[in-house]
């Protein structure tokens, strides 16, 4: 069966029908559920497994029988661990019905299903006694229900519901607790996810003024999630060393509070402004604290002086929360770190003066972090990239007529400081406008710069005051876009205004280009590698469902921040195709073959693209969402830092050899606004 799905065309900005298999949203909801990353941590695995050995040893040296229950048991493993390891009983609880019908062959296939019983519910709608899902409680409770706020998906109640309803009096649990750690840090690279630095410095005109309302603090509570591995050492400076802040007990000795505040006082260790709050968790497995499970980063986990290598996982990374207070401290002078957590979500703040720290965790965030991500911020008050803008602008006429196309673009108000007599700013978001109006307010441009919130095809001779427009401009950048040449709706924008132009109107930028390199990722192809046989146990069921659905509910190429992610290039860069934005028709369909040629043998895994944009002939002036630096083969890229590049993985990693080629296709459909990538290796001759 098919059915009709409505949704928002990323590049034309349109709403469309598209034909979906009715089993879709199911389909998407196992390829997105990221089983695949937890199966492939190994660390993980082994420290459950010998945490539930031990657990079940336990019971049997006080001559008691071993009953386990494992809440969400996902494929099967830690029940299969539990029957491995000599459990009485296990009774193994899944609410994702696609998850435990996999888990039913999983089992079977290992030849436990006559020893794990599977009940599809939620763990707080299960019963026990006669007549229930569960005929007695259980006296050891294994479950992984965490993500990388710990208690984002819902732990707490999780664990006071099995408790009370689920689980006898003096049980084990494992993990038996968790104890979470926060380091407040002074980094420059931090504060430009957070607060607007610097938005372009015009010669002769000054720097943009940021209104002192919008940067009196450093963003909203919820945290940013990534890889802080990544993060090189180089670029903070610790305020304090790592301190732990809440420590919940799962082992029932007193139910879980679901809201809680603590507060630290610390001595700053170096002077510096507090930027940022780095945190993580780790899990004592048992409960005489012999087997750890940790998220810290490396530097977390130095051993002598010596950094230690760390697992790697995507399905528990680190955070970083910003501040509501502007803190700068020098060494020595004590502070208070404030820590709170509700049932699902964390809140840090830092200050000298409790009372007022308090007042502040209660503010809402203003209208700049309302309307802008932490990575457009950071894009923002990118100094290379604003100097690129200041170059285009700089040869624009002076008379010109322009018109900005984009959310939340400075160029406008970067165009004005430079002396261009007119600047007309299309925000189709409300916020996204208001927001425009403040810094046009802050910086005395509003003769000069007139905010539009309509859509380009509704603009009317009235709205541009009956000018014609010289010149059109864009970063481009948009909130929706995904990948870098989703920001090609500035194109279609910019053609929905040709009414409006003078006759010889300028696009800038002129071109995109998307480029592509083959790749050897260190970690991220694990994502959507087969697991095959994990600890002992045949997961390939699960293998076969995952894979199913992400050919049915999975674009080929996926958006991913690369600088999280260390790569080796394998090839040098390629350009899979020009689109000049000054001369395609909508009813081209443009396409291009090629081969991209290994430079070295080894294992290839992935292939990464990007999109550049070029804003003059000499393609000198560039803004890229690619690599920072020229890449060299067999050497790690540089991503940029603040936008998501296009990933196309292989199912497996692939030997090649030198002079091997990767052959490509790309079309792109101008009409509907659709690019298509495929990549296939081309054996030698």
């Amino acid at each position: 069966m098919e059915c009709f799905t409505s949704r928002v065309n990323l590049m034309t900005g349109k709403s469309e029908w598209i034909v979906e298999k009715e089993s879709y949203d199911y389909h998407q909801e196992i390829a997105r559920s990221g089983y695949t990353d937890m199966l492939h941590d190994e660390e993980r695995n082994k420290k459950y497994d010998a945490a539930l050995k031990k657990a079940i040893d336990m019971m049997h040296g006080q001559s008691l029988k071993a009953n386990v229950l494992d809440i969400g048991t996902g494929t099967g493993l830690l029940s299969m661990m539990a029957a491995r390891s000599g459990a009485d009983t296990i009774v193994a609880i899944e609410a994702f019905t696609p998850m435990a019908e996999c888990a039913k062959k999983i089992i079977k296939q290992n030849g436990f299903e006559n020893r794990i019983e599977i009940i599809n519910k939620r763990s707080t709608e299960v019963t026990v006694g006669p007549g229930g899902d569960m005929k007695k409680r259980a006296n050891i409770l294994v479950t992984e229900v965490f993500d990388t706020e710990l208690i984002g998906e819902g732990a707490i109640a999780t664990f006071n519901h099995a408790h009370q309803f689920l689980l006898e009096d003096n049980c084990i649990v494992v993990p038996w607790c968790a104890n979470m750690f926060a380091q407040v840090v002074h980094s420059e690279l931090v504060s430009r996810w957070s607060r607007l630095k610097t938005c372009g410095n015009t010669p002769g005109y000054g720097e943009i003024s940021v209104p002192a309302a919008l940067n009196n603090y450093n963003g909203s509570a919820s945290l940013h999630d990534l890889q802080l591995d990544q993060i090189s050492t180089d670029d903070f400076s610790s305020i304090c060393n790592p301190v732990k802040v809440f420590q919940f007990d799962f082992s029932g000795k007193g139910l879980l509070q679901k809201d809680e505040r603590t507060v630290n006082d610390v001595i700053a260790k170096t002077s510096g402004t507090c930027h940022g709050v780095f945190v993580w968790w780790e899990l004592q497995m048992d409960m005489f604290g012999e087997i750890m499970l940790s998220c810290a980063p490396h530097w977390a986990l130095s051993c002598g002086g010596h950094m230690t290598s760390t697992q790697w996982r995507d399905h528990w990374m680190q955070a970083i929360f910003y501040p509501k207070t502007s803190l700068t401290l020098s060494q020595g002078d004590s502070f208070k770190l404030i820590s709170k957590h509700d049932e699902y979500s964390l809140a840090f703040d830092v200050c000298q003066e409790i009372n007022k720290c308090e007042k502040r965790m209660e503010e809402k965030p203003n209208i700049l972090h309302l309307v802008c991500n932490r990575s457009r911020l950071g894009m923002m008050s990118d100094f290379t990239r604003n100097q690129v803008f200041v170059e285009v602008l700089s040869k624009v006429k002076k008379d010109s007529v322009c018109i900005c196309l984009g959310d939340s673009s400075f160029l406008p108000i970067m165009a004005a400081k430079m002396g261009i007599k007119k600047i007309f700013a299309i925000e189709t978001d409300r916020a996204s406008a208001d927001l425009m109006h403040e810094f046009i307010k802050c910086n005395h441009l509003t003769h000069q710069v007139t905010v539009i919130r309509k859509n380009p095809e509704d603009l009317t001779h009235q709205d541009v005051q009956d000018l014609k427009i010289d010149v059109i401009l864009g970063e481009p950048y948009f909130f929706n876009s995904l990948l870098p040449w989703h920001n090609l709706h500035f194109w279609y924008a910019a053609s929905s205004i040709k009414r409006n132009l003078s006759p010889d109107a300028q696009v800038c930028p002129a071109k995109m280009r998307i480029k592509a390199v083959a790749v050897r990722f260190k970690d991220l192809w694990k994502i959507r590698a087969a697991v095959g046989i994990c600890e002992g146990f045949d997961i390939s069921e699960f293998d076969k469902l995952i894979e199913t659905s992400h050919d049915i509910a999975d674009d080929q190429v996926e958006p991913q921040p690369l600088w999280e992610y260390p790569s080796i290039a394998m090839t040098t860069e390629s350009s899979l195709l020009d689109i000049d934005l000054s001369a395609i028709r909508a009813e081209e369909k443009l396409s291009k073959e090629g081969n991209m040629v290994f430079q070295c043998d080894g294992l290839v895994n992935g292939v990464a693209i990007w999109a550049d944009y070029l804003f003059d002939e000499d393609e000198t002036l560039v803004v890229t969402s690619g690599p920072r630096e020229t890449i060299a083969v067999e050497k790690h890229i540089s991503w940029d830092m603040y936008t998501r590049q296009g990933v196309y993985l292989f199912r497996n990693q692939v030997p090649v050899k030198y002079d091997q080629n990767l052959n490509y296709k790309i079309t792109f459909n101008v009409k509907n606004g659709d690019i298509e990538m495929h990549f296939g290796l081309k054996s030698l001759c």
